[in-house]
C-alpha cells in the first residue's frame, strides 16, 4: 500500500502532466506506449512541480513565490527545453508563428505559454496538494539529499530536451531566456509571503467563485486564440493577457480565500480546459476521457477542501 507521503509526492509529480499535457491534447494517451515519454514529462513537469513547492518551503514564502517560480518554469520549459519560443514551425503555434515575432522571438507565444505553464502545471497543483494533503502542507516533501536529486533530474530532462528538438536558437536569444528565468528566482526569493489580507476567508460563494474562474481562463484563451485571427497588433494581447493576470492577482490579494473557495476557483479555472477537451470528441487522442476521469476525481474529492484559510507551503 502508497504511504500518504509517497501519495502526495506522486499527486504532485503526475498532476501537472495530466492537465497541461493530457487533458489539453499536447500529448495523447497512446504515446505512452512509447517508453521515453512518461519518465521526460515526469522529469519535467513533475520535476519541476516539486521543486517549486519544496523551495517555497524552505524560503518560507507564499503564492506569490509559486506564481513567479511557476513563469520561470515555463520559460525553462518552452524557452530552454522544447526552443518553442524561437522556433516559428514548432507545432501548435498555428498563427503565432508569425503573430507577435520578432528578433527571433514569438512573443505572443511566449507571453501566453509563460503564464499557461504557471497556472496550469504549477501554481493549480501545488494549491491542490495542499488543500487535499493539509496535514503537512508546511513540511518539506523531499528531505536530505532528495531535492538536489530532483533539481538534477529537472536539470538534466531540459538538457535532454534542448539536444532532441532539432531547432537551435541563436545562443544570444537562448542565453537572454535563462537569464529572464534566473532573474523570475530572484524576484521569487524576495516576494513577501502573502499579499492577501491577514483576515479569515471571505465570503464569497463557491458558485461564485467557480464562475470567475471558468471566466478568466476562457478570456485567457480568447486573448491568445481569437484575437490574433482579428488583426489585433501582437501588444494588445500581451497587454490584455497583462492585465487580465495583474486583475486577478489584485482580486487575490485582497480577498484571502478558504480551502473550499480556492478550490471552487480552480474548478472553474479548470472547466473550460474540461469543457474544451470533452467537446473535441477527439477519442483517439484521449482527451475526452481524459477530461471525464478529471471531473470525477475533483468531484469525489470536493469534500476534502476545508473552509478554513487556505495557507501558501511556505507560509505556515
Amino acid at each position: 500500500m502508497v504511504s500518504r507521503a509517497a501519495s502526495r509526492t506522486l499527486f504532485l509529480l503526475f498532476m501537472p502532466i495530466v492537465i497541461a499535457e493530457f487533458l489539453t491534447g499536447s500529448t495523447p494517451l497512446p504515446s505512452l506506449l512509447n517508453p521515453v515519454t512518461l519518465p521526460a514529462l515526469l522529469g519535467l513537469y513533475g520535476a519541476g512541480a516539486v521543486l517549486v513547492r519544496e523551495l517555497t518551503v524552505i524560503w518560507r514564502k507564499g503564492w506569490p513565490t509559486v506564481f513567479a517560480l511557476g513563469c520561470g518554469y515555463g520559460i525553462a520549459e518552452e524557452g530552454l527545453d522544447v526552443k518553442s519560443w524561437f522556433n516559428p514551425h514548432w507545432g501548435g503555434l498555428g498563427l503565432l508563428g508569425s503573430y507577435g515575432r520578432l528578433f527571433g522571438v514569438n512573443w505572443v507565444w511566449a507571453t501566453e505559454l509563460t503564464i499557461f505553464h504557471s497556472v496550469f502545471s504549477i501554481t493549480i497543483p501545488v494549491a491542490l496538494a495542499t488543500i487535499l494533503f493539509p496535514d503537512s502542507s508546511g513540511d518539506r516533501w523531499l528531505p536530505g539529499r532528495k531535492l538536489p536529486l530532483v533539481a538534477v533530474l529537472f536539470a538534466l530532462d531540459v538538457l535532454f530536451g534542448f539536444a532532441f528538438f532539432p531547432y537551435s536558437p541563436p545562443a544570444l536569444q537562448y542565453l537572454v531566456a535563462l537569464g529572464i528565468a534566473g532573474v523570475l528566482v530572484l524576484v521569487a526569493l524576495e516576494l513577501p509571503a502573502s499579499h492577501s489580507t491577514p483576515e479569515g476567508p471571505g465570503r464569497l460563494r463557491g458558485r461564485l467563485l467557480a464562475a470567475i474562474g471558468f471566466a478568466s481562463t476562457t478570456s485567457f484563451f480568447v486573448i491568445f486564440w481569437v484575437l490574433p485571427n482579428l488583426a489585433v497588433p501582437p501588444a494588445v494581447d500581451v497587454l490584455l493577457a497583462g492585465t487580465l493576470c495583474l486583475s486577478l492577482g489584485l482580486f487575490l490579494r485582497g480577498t484571502r480565500l478558504s480551502e473550499a473557495q480556492a478550490f471552487s476557483l480552480i474548478c472553474g479555472g479548470l472547466g473550460f480546459l474540461i469543457a474544451i477537451s470533452i467537446i473535441t470528441l477527439n477519442f483517439l487522442q484521449g482527451p475526452p476521457f481524459v477530461g471525464a476521469a478529471l471531473s470525477v476525481y475533483l468531484f469525489s474529492v470536493r469534500r476534502r477542501a476545508k473552509s478554513v484559510p487556505l495557507s501558501a507551503p511556505g507560509a505556515n
